[in-house]
């Protein structure tokens, strides 16, 4: 076990088989795992940069967070677009997470991991961890942002954070492994406490009791702009797993998977009936003895739904729309479940009616299909995707009518405007954007909808950015013209400020034709510029 001590920057990088480490990034030390880091100067955060992606051969590599205030990773992606990657050899067993933060009694402070990813290769993770965080990850202000995993999760695990985390941020994260066995979350395992997630997401199969983005015993916790896509099995919830306890919220968040038994679309089995919260919610997937939006053995009380949506189809008829074994959508009239009124399929007019901010919180994509969040991702046209602790999901820049934009560093996506744009055009493969020759000067502002090729579109990660594009208008050039027999060469730096102006505004400048040179330094000035005009008019 390698224990360091530094301050300003840390460096790692991997060179053969072995993990080194750098204070000043040109002369390297071979470290043994598991590797503690300690920040010498905590008042300025120590800025850890990985080097190069590394590969992990066996379950005792990871790092260890040594004292308060460092951050992991650089809010900056790799040349190519691509996260820090940290890849497991196959075979490796009960690996207990990336980062070490607490083992039970809380953990450090002004922590932040950003812009990693873990790739399982196959193996396995050990009960109750997190491939990027592992378990009793804790401390205050603490931050992981835009990291995400491929592994399956095993028992109360979590797809980043491993269980009993908290409390910590989270923003832009995501796994797509399935749950191996029940309790897990797509990104937090069971029981965390004081996390709040946002614009993350979830794609593997829930087993029963867990949940696509918390799992089961969440308390205090919140889910903003989030989603899953796997199947919820019995008790569990699309975004809290089973016995989400006091004051957890979920807000603008929709789960597409087939519900199962005392399972709901939201919140799982079991959640408690008081302080907690779901509003603006959709689901979409088949109803099968669960609900819409709140699992079993819950009892609705008024406020604890609002502004819900609810699309598939139910075993039971006339039931369980928005919650299990009932066929009310609610106690204050705003929700909206098409089970409940022998209906299913996604219905834009009563969507439209039931959510709320559908401008500025859902994305419309077509009709009579759910829809997406408009917060999502980062964008792809710029490498620098973490400002301070937000997601950049904005990108500006300017263009000359009739020409295109540079393409955004991401590959593999497909790309297209949501809405449609009459104005401009986008390569669906490229993402570059075109401003025709007959578009007007001026500053637009263009949703760009850009989702992974390898799927359908509406079961991929996908990310939306805000693209303001200013168009330019072409720049009037005064062409050059062959030497004149003057007493001088032409040059067009010469021609006075005032005659340049008017002559760019479509104005004739004769009157001084008697005495050219009280308006020009010489006569071959003034041809330059009789000819000039004359060729335009």
């Amino acid at each position: 076990m390698s224990s360091i001590s530094a301050s300003g920057t840390l460096y790692f990088q991997q060179s053969g088989s072995d993990c080194q480490y750098s204070l000043t990034g040109t002369s390297w030390t071979t470290a043994t795992w598991p590797i503690t880091v300690t920040n010498s100067d905590t008042s300025t955060p120590l800025l850890v940069h990985f080097a190069t992606n590394m590969t992990i051969a066996t379950n005792s590599a990871y790092f260890v967070c040594g004292s308060d205030a460092i951050y992991w990773g650089l809010p900056t992606l790799r040349p190519d677009g691509t996260p820090y990657t940290f890849a497991l050899n196959s075979g490796i067993l009960n690996y207990p997470g990336l980062f070490q933060n607490g083992t039970g009694s809380g953990g450090n402070t002004n922590i932040r991991i950003q812009n990693i990813r873990v790739e399982s290769g196959g193996s396995h993770l050990a009960g109750g961890a997190g491939w990027i965080a592992q378990s009793y990850f804790g401390g205050t202000t603490n931050f992981i942002l835009n990291c995400s995993s491929d592994g399956s999760i095993i028992g109360s695990g979590g797809g980043i954070v491993g269980s009993s985390a908290g409390p910590i941020t989270i923003k832009g994260c995501f796994s797509t492994g399935d749950h191996e066995t029940s309790s897990s979350g797509g990104i937090v395992g069971s029981g965390a406490s004081n996390i709040t997630v946002e614009a993350s997401w979830s794609t593997g199969l829930i087993r029963q009791s867990g949940g696509g983005i918390f799992a089961d015993y969440a308390n205090n916790c919140t889910a903003t702009s989030c989603y899953s896509l796997g199947n919820i099995g019995t008790s569990a919830g699309g975004i809290f797993g089973e016995n989400a306890s006091l004051f957890c919220t979920a807000t603008s968040c929709y789960s597409r998977g087939t519900i199962g038994t005392d399972a709901g679309g939201i919140m799982g089995n079991s959640a408690a009936s008081t302080g907690l919260s779901v509003s603006n919610c959709y689901s979409s997937g088949a109803i099968q003895g669960g609900g819409g939006i709140m699992g079993g053995n819950y009892t609705a009380v008024v406020g604890d739904v609002l502004h819900c949506y609810t699309s598939g189809a139910s075993t039971a008829s006339g039931n369980n729309g928005i919650y299990a074994d009932s066929n009310s959508d609610g106690l204050t009239f705003t929700n909206y479940g098409e089970a409940n009124h022998f209906s299913s399929g996604w219905n834009d007019a009563r969507a439209a009616e039931t959510l709320q901010s559908i401008e500025t919180v859902w994305l419309y994509y077509m009709s009579n299909n759910p829809y997406f969040l408009r917060t999502m991702g980062t964008s792809p046209y710029t490498n620098d995707v973490i400002s301070g602790t937000n997601l950049v999901q904005q990108f500006s820049s300017s263009v000359v009518v009739g020409s295109a934009t540079a393409p955004p560093t991401l590959s593999g996506y497909a790309y297209m405007f949501l809405p449609d744009s009459t104005d401009f055009t986008i390569d669906a493969y490229t993402g570059v954007i075109t401003a025709p020759s007959n578009t007007l000067p001026g500053t637009y502002t263009l949703s760009v909808f850009a989702y992974d090729l390898s799927s359908p579109i509406i079961y991929n990660p996908y990310s939306v950015t805000s693209y303001e594009l200013t168009v330019l208008e072409t720049t009037p050039v005064i062409q050059s013209q062959p030497a004149c027999p003057c007493n001088q060469e032409p040059r067009t730096g010469d021609i006075p400020y005032d005659v340049v102006y008017t002559f760019r505004a479509g104005q004739t400048m004769l009157a001084t034709a008697q005495n050219p040179k009280s308006s020009f330094p010489s006569f071959g000035e003034y041809l330059r510029y009789k000819l000039a005009l004359e060729s335009r008019l």
